[in-house]
């Protein structure tokens, strides 16, 4: 069966490649670009930002190429001329829109305004869009709402800054402004910030995690649109989540419709509108129809609204003079004894140049949507056949020297010539041009001329403003032609590649067969496909799944992710025979790609195998670094650290509750007692020890990508070939950020070197001095090994745990108030909780424990892989198999715990218990920092406890939800509200 199979993928190959040579002819002159690989075309160069990846490859085949994705061929276009010739022209040819993966799920199987191609249905959308809409009348009738958001925005921040100034994390604001803006629009709701008008907080609270979600799926780079056959493997679970995703929009939208429909008071909202429209004309305002303009409303008129705001505020605090400048102007025209209205806004020519200048250096589109060719065209001399995937590369056409002068500059003065405005393609050009752009202008111009008109503003620091922008789609702060590629080399290059393809295929298919003796009497599991295994099923959170597929199949299982086995246990006393009986056989680690360039080539304490190397590794972590000297000697810098924690806590709460957003705090505090641990600095929050901001904003960045990295799952560990494409670029990324945080951790390692005379206490600082006289054991890359083991092993997981800790003390406030009564018996009231009090309260440590077995910081152990063929609980584990432990499903198993779901500290008052926990795991590569992470965890919770009276923002318990990470947190950030008690006041006033 499997050489049959084998066949006819050849054979499918090579009628693929004929089709594809035959049809060549249609591919002459066309615009230069790079020469194309077989199967993936250019997809293996495209790089992220995607808009500068096309600026680069015009800057050197000129402002018309062509690139093919997959064996679908795309032309950029970054000339203004081309550009007018494409839409004006061509306008009707260029029509029609990409059908996409997201467009089929979220945007109703592409039929909605945005998504749909040309044609009547496209007319009908368009025609209800101009006149029910978005027309002068409808737009001027939502007024009232733009003006009560903005200055409900306006209210917040003076409430904020009435002293002096304050810093304001405005970003935020910003999304809660544009998406209540259009919410309200919509259906007459606010779903975001404190004030919602939703009864329910939950449903907002779901309404928000979808958006956010739909927006996550929209921007990831689905190759599967590209190259189809990916679409078998659904390799990142794209099209799981986006069938899901659906599901649930379409369910909040049809509630939101139902009540509409069944209101008596109908309000002035789109959907009302349109409802009432649908009464005398069924046929053209259908339910799908409503929830489609609706979409395009919420994802055209939000991201790309902050997103302008965020770049217009960032442009004037980086030019206080234009600032000034536009504030003058505001004088002059509204005066100062009222409030901009937006009846203002046509006198006020000087604001609306900043706003197209914004538009100018940072489009809320780089690239605009991809159009698609229905018939041959050709533009600027070249051949654009039909089918052809047309993308205009706005960005870059709007900073062209050729076009701008000072292109790259903020100057709004630039448009006092007249017709400089008419070059700006921010909103698109034709038939397909974004019918929004009269409410986008009013909406970001009233709101930056109140922000300008009614506050003073200024930078943080002396610094300018960083004006880098982020991956996403919307700009957010963040040889020879083409044409002899194709018939020459690349056509047999294409025909090699699929027979060599298929020839991998046999391959593969005849070693499982003749290595199947090996394999017998293995832990049952799902059968494995044909090269991918079961890496098709995968999906988040794995250990979620882990437990799904034990559930079906038996607590020890197995799964083929790729050519390699691995084997998972959900089983208590397998895992004690794992760690036990087949310690040594098991004390290998599973190299990959994150650890090759991340973990200096898999070296390090936790990535490295058994041997030598590992064994002085974990005498050095045992002595120099984790032993209980070295901890004790630390508990300065924890003792600092927290009561920062605690300093700041009390200055937003020391007049009665106030909302903090805590997880954030959780995330510096526990970095900075780590880093301040490894180098003696402080790289995070406000209070930094950098004399250059700019050098801690860069650990800070570098860190975040390294965990991006990371986290992400990588199918090249397991399918070795993927390697040669680089889908995601993941080995480029990985490349770049291993360059990045290695000449960070060596300019650190050089000023602690050089700073021998006042040496601290820190990590770095002890391993140089043991370097003098023993450098063959403390090598440079060693002492950036365990820094990077230290990093890694102790901020998130300690984030977590704090964070879960705190959270279920919310949901149960009976074990906050008797945690509480036990630092009062054993602390007091006249003096702060100390380390050394620790052991003194049995309480306090239950309730950590407790939070470990529910929520472990890894809920899937580090992968084990086996040097040697061995038998568990009757199973056979050949050698070179991955062992995954579930944690996560083995602290939750009902036949281990009573009440296994719920949060029970008292459970640990039965002697024992608290060995049935693996979080640290077991065996000799244990989890060497157990005892700190405890000492740690416990002290930062007993303080807050004993400092605070805590609550809940509302009267529904706290969202558990855990996000898809390599260590399990909060799908949503801890949010509470905190008090500062009479205990604290006392001591800190005295």
């Amino acid at each position: 069966m499997s050489l049959f199979l084998s066949c006819s993928l050849l054979a499918l190959v090579l009628i693929v490649t004929l089709r594809f040579l035959f049809q060549s002819r249609k591919f002459r002159n066309l615009p230069p670009g790079p020469n194309a690989l077989p199967i993936i075309g250019n997809l293996n160069l495209v790089e992220q930002p995607i808009h500068r990846f096309f600026q680069r490859v015009s800057q050197k085949y000129g402002k018309i190429i062509s690139l093919w994705f997959g064996s679908r061929l795309v032309v950029v276009v970054s000339s203004p001329a081309a550009y007018q010739e494409c839409f004006t022209k061509h306008d009707v040819a260029l029509a029609n829109r990409v059908r996409s993966l997201s467009g089929k799920y979220i945007f109703y199987d592409c039929t909605t305004v945005g998504s749909c191609s040309h044609g009547e249905h496209w007319r009908n959308l368009r025609r209800i869009t101009s006149l029910d809409v978005l027309s002068t009348q409808r737009v001027h009738s939502f007024s009232g709402i733009r003006s009560d958001e903005t200055k409900r925005l306006i209210n917040r921040l003076a409430r904020n800054s009435s002293v002096d100034y304050a810093r304001v994390e405005i970003t935020s604001m910003f999304s809660d402004l544009t998406y209540n803006n259009i919410m309200r629009m919509i259906s007459g709701k606010r779903f975001y910030g404190e004030e919602t008008d939703m009864k329910n907080v939950e449903e907002a609270r779901e309404f928000r995690d979808c958006v956010s979600e739909m927006l996550k799926l929209m921007g990831l780079s689905n190759k599967g649109d590209y190259l189809p056959f990916l679409r078998w493997f659904d390799f990142q679970n794209v099209e799981k989540r986006l069938k899901n995703i659906s599901n649930r929009y379409d369910t909040i939208l049809n509630k939101i419709l139902d009540e509409n429909r069944n209101s008596k008071d109908r309000e002035n909202s789109m959907i009302d509108h349109l409802l009432k429209l649908q009464e005398t004309q069924p046929e053209y305002y259908t339910d799908q129809i409503i929830k489609g303009l609706a979409l395009a409303m919420l994802f055209g008129g939000t991201d790309s609204s902050t997103g302008t705001l965020e770049w217009a505020m960032s442009n004037l605090l980086n030019q206080p003079e234009v600032l000034e400048k536009a504030r003058e102007e505001l004088k002059r025209v509204v005066g100062e004894d009222r409030l901009l209205n937006e009846s203002d806004l046509p006198k006020l020519p000087y604001l609306r140049k900043i706003i197209l200048e914004t538009l100018r250096l940072y489009p809320p589109a780089p690239i605009l949507i991809p159009h698609v060719s229905s018939e041959d065209i050709t533009v600027g001399g070249y051949n654009i056949p039909k089918d052809s995937i047309v993308i205009v590369n706005g960005w870059a056409m709007q900073r062209d020297p050729e076009h701008w002068k000072d292109a790259t500059s903020f100057k709004p003065e630039r448009f006092d010539e007249e017709g400089e405005e008419k070059k700006l393609v921010a909103f698109g050009l034709g038939r397909r041009a974004c019918p929004g752009e009269p409410m986008a202008m009013q909406s970001v111009s009233y709101t930056v001329g109140l922000l300008i008109q009614c506050f003073d503003w200024k930078r943080v620091n002396d610094e300018k403003l960083d004006m880098t922008e982020n991956n996403w789609i919307t700009l957010s702060s963040s040889l020879s032609s083409i044409t002899t590629s194709i018939m020459g080399v690349s056509s047999l290059m294409l025909l090699f590649s699929y027979f060599l393809l298929s020839l991998l295929f046999i391959v593969f298919t005849l070693k499982f067969l003749l290595g199947s003796r090996r394999l017998r009497n293995l832990p049952p599991g799902p059968t494995p496909l044909p090269i991918i295994g079961n890496l098709n099923l995968l999906e988040q959170p794995i250990h979620r799944f882990f437990q799904r597929t034990s559930k079906h199949y038996g607590k020890i299982i197995s799964l083929w992710f790729g050519s390699r086995l691995a084997v998972v246990i959900s089983s208590h006393s397998a895992f004690q025979e794992c760690f036990t009986k087949h310690d040594l056989a098991l004390a290998n680690r599973l190299p990959s790609l994150s650890g090759k360039y991340i973990f200096y080539n898999n070296t390090t304490v936790g990535s490295c195998s058994h041997g030598d190397h590992w064994r002085n590794l974990r005498r050095i972590t045992a002595l120099d670094v984790l032993s209980t000297q070295r901890v004790h000697s630390f508990s300065g810098i924890r003792s600092d650290e927290t009561r920062r924690l605690i300093h700041r806590l009390a200055r937003e709460s020391r007049q009665g509750f106030a909302r903090v957003e805590i997880t954030s705090m959780f995330n510096d505090l526990t970095y900075n007692n780590v880093m301040r641990m490894i180098s003696g600095k402080r790289f995070y929050g406000e209070e930094t020890d950098m004399k250059n901001a700019e050098e801690a904003r860069e650990f800070r960045e570098t860190v975040a990508e390294m965990l991006q990295l990371m986290g992400l799952a990588n199918k090249a560990d397991y399918l070795p070939f993927l390697r040669w494409f680089d889908f995601q670029n993941v080995e480029k990324r990985l490349k770049s950020i291993s360059k990045r945080y290695d000449a960070i951790l060596n300019k650190i390692i050089d000023e602690n070197r050089s700073n021998r005379d006042n040496r601290e206490n820190s990590m770095i600082d002890h391993l140089l001095k043991l370097q003098e006289t023993q450098p063959q054991y403390y090598t440079d890359q060693i002492i950036k090994g365990l820094a990077l083991a230290m990093l890694f092993g102790g901020t998130d997981s300690s984030t977590g745990t704090l964070e879960w800790s705190l959270s279920n003390l919310l949901n149960k406030p009976e074990v906050l108030e008797k945690a509480r009564e036990e630092l009062k018996r054993v602390v007091g009231e006249d003096r702060l909780l100390n380390e050394s009090d620790l052991p003194r309260l049995p309480y306090l440590r239950k309730i950590i424990l407790e939070t470990l077995r529910l929520y472990p910081p890894a809920p899937v152990l580090i992968p084990h892989v086996t040097s040697e063929d061995i038998s568990v609980e009757g199973f056979n584990v050949p050698r070179d198999t991955a062992v995954i432990i579930n944690g996560w499903a083995m602290q939750r198993d009902p036949e281990m715990w009573d009440e296994a779901t719920c949060f029970k500290p008292e459970r640990f008052d039965v002697e024992g218990e608290d060995k049935k926990l693996v979080a640290f795991g077991m065996g000799r590569r244990a989890c060497p920092g157990e005892a700190m992470a405890m000492q740690s965890v416990s002290y930062t919770l007993g303080l807050l406890i004993q400092c605070f009276d805590w609550k809940r923002v509302s009267e529904e318990k706290l969202d558990m939800r855990e996000n898809n990470w390599i260590t399990l947190s909060r799908l949503i950030p801890l949010q509470a509200m905190c008090k500062t008690r009479p205990l604290y006041a006392k001591l800190s006033s005295n």
